[in-house]
C-alpha cells in the first residue's frame, strides 16, 4: 500500500488516513462502526470512496473516510464489487447478475 492510500481493516472498522500537512505526512486514525458485511471498496481519488456488501449495502465517503453515508441501491442482493469509470460514473455488481450504475459519484443508483 502506498503512503497516500487508505488502509481499511474490515471487521475491526479502523481507518488509517494519511493527510498531507505543511511539515510533511501525518497519520490520523478514524474509528467508524463499519459493518463486517462489506465485500469491496473502491475510489476515484484519495477522498472519494465507495464500499459495497451484503444485502445491497452501499456506503459512500467524500471526505477521506472521516464520515460514511449509507446510499440506497434499490436492491437487497449481495454486492461483491464496485469500480469507478471516472469521478462520476461508477458500477456495482452482485449476486444473481445485479448491476447497479451511478452517474453522480455513487449518490443515486439505477439497476441495469
Amino acid at each position: 500500500m502506498t503512503s497516500r492510500a487508505i488502509g481499511v481493516v474490515l471487521g475491526v472498522a479502523l481507518f488509517a488516513v494519511n493527510a498531507f500537512a505543511q511539515s510533511g505526512w501525518t497519520t490520523k486514525t478514524v474509528t467508524f462502526s463499519f459493518p463486517d458485511s462489506i465485500r469491496a471498496v473502491s475510489g476515484t481519488d484519495f477522498k472519494n470512496r465507495l464500499a459495497v456488501g451484503k444485502h445491497g449495502l452501499i456506503y459512500r465517503t467524500s471526505n477521506n473516510g472521516y464520515t460514511w453515508t449509507n446510499q440506497s441501491g434499490g436492491t437487497t442482493a449481495d454486492l461483491f464489487g464496485v469500480t469507478f469509470a471516472d469521478s462520476a460514473v461508477c458500477v456495482a455488481v452482485g449476486d444473481s447478475g445485479v448491476i447497479l450504475r451511478s452517474t453522480d459519484g455513487g449518490r443515486v443508483w439505477t439497476a441495469r
